[in-house]
């Protein structure tokens, strides 16, 4: 394999990885993955059982479209290839007036003719039951929302590649490479591997693998974790209707998951986290400064819990200085590409990111609306 020449060479293989190594292979590249993980690992921010999908993108306006091309993606891949990959359930966002995610989503709406609907504060409990809401909150309500199977999204593009031809190389860790504009050589240990092309799909590891780049930010890494909390009821099964919840706190920002098993429901904080530096490998304990916030909240918001968890799962945020996204070509080499500082709200997007790096190896363009990801926006604000 060391002396194969290949089409493309992906490094990472988590969600972007794998949906870029499906769509490249689908389109005849001979394409090898190389991961510095086993295969299906939670060492990164592919896993968890559970990821939110929305349109209505409170984020930026800009991600709407792309948003929008996500979801049809996901189901034309559900359809056509049998895999229970996305589940709509609607999603509840509740907050001060002045809350990023109550007047980011009407913008959204507003701009793009997203379904949104306002929910009047007396009719909440009979909406939502098992849920306390603060006075002087609204609420807005994505009907169309919902969540995918993380796991399943990620293997099913493993599944798809391989059958196209992509070759994986599991515990395969990149310490550096090379590009001379026609050619790239990738070194793992003492291996190197050699290719036309090359896209850098590495998560948390971009840092390292991209630090030489004119113009590329350093970007953060936060360590935070997903817990499962045993019910005291059924108000939040899926099966009764219970939809994802967002809550914008003085003390934080909260979500989480309809039950899936009618025992425990994920609840995440979307803010605070550790910064944390490579190699990220150690297995972290849960500490009470982590769980000490997602207990407030579900003390105050969510009755019908305990407090105590049942089990969790780190998951690692990498982000850019102003949370958006970097997808685009490399500044000094035409055949490298990347994507990098996901964010924490990327994971909705790997089939179009995926996809739009396909395309921009093999046509040096993409009908996907990423021009807003460009990595010019940290060099020339007027971009």
């Amino acid at each position: 394999m060391t002396e194969q020449q290949f089409d493309l060479i992906v490094i990472g293989g988590g969600g972007v990885g794998s949906s870029t190594a499906y769509f490249a292979a689908l389109r005849k590249l001979n394409v090898l993955v190389l991961e510095q993980f086993p295969r299906g690992h939670e060492q990164g921010s592919s896993h968890g059982e559970t990821r939110v999908i929305r349109t209505a993108y409170h984020e930026h306006p800009d991600y709407v479209p792309l948003a929008q091309n996500a979801y049809k993606l996901w189901q034309r891949i559900e359809d056509r290839f049998e895999r229970a990959l996305l589940s709509p359930c609607g999603l509840m966002l509740a907050g001060p007036p002045d809350a990023e995610t109550i007047h980011g989503a009407r913008t959204a709406s507003d701009l793009h003719g997203i379904e949104l609907e306002d929910v009047p504060a007396q009719e909440f409990q009979e909406r939502f039951p098992g849920f306390n809401l603060p006075e002087g909150y609204e609420v807005v309500y994505e009907p169309n929302a919902g969540f995918l199977d993380v796991e399943e999204c990620v293997e099913t593009f493993f599944e798809l590649a391989q059958l196209k031809g992509a070759q994986f190389a599991w515990d395969s860790p990149v310490t550096h490479w090379e590009s001379d504009g026609e050619s790239v050589t990738v070194f793992v240990g003492e291996k190197t591997f050699h290719a036309r092309n090359l896209v850098i799909a590495s998560g948390a590891w971009s840092n390292q693998l991209l630090n030489e780049t004119p113009g590329f930010p350093s970007l953060e890494v936060l360590r935070k974790f997903m817990v499962w909390f045993p019910v005291r009821a059924d108000s939040y099964d899926l099966s009764l209707g219970s939809s994802i919840f967002h809550y914008t706190m003085p003390y934080g920002e909260f979500y989480g998951f309809p039950s899936l098993d009618g025992e425990t429901v994920k609840v995440c904080e979307h803010s605070g986290g550790r910064t944390v530096s490579p190699p990220f490998k150690e297995a972290p304990e849960m500490m009470d400064s982590d769980l000490e916030p997602l207990e407030r909240f579900l003390t105050d918001v969510m009755p019908d819990l305990e407090p105590q968890s049942e089990s969790y799962s780190p998951c690692l945020y990498t982000l850019t200085s102003d949370r958006h996204f970097i997808v685009d070509e490399h500044p000094q080499h035409q055949n490298v590409h990347f994507a990098a500082g996901l964010s924490g709200h990327g994971f909705k997007f790997v089939n179009v990111i995926g996809k739009a790096l396909a395309d921009l190896v093999i046509d040096r363009e993409t009908e996907q609306p990423i021009s807003f990801l460009s990595l010019k926006r940290f060099t020339n604000p007027g971009f």
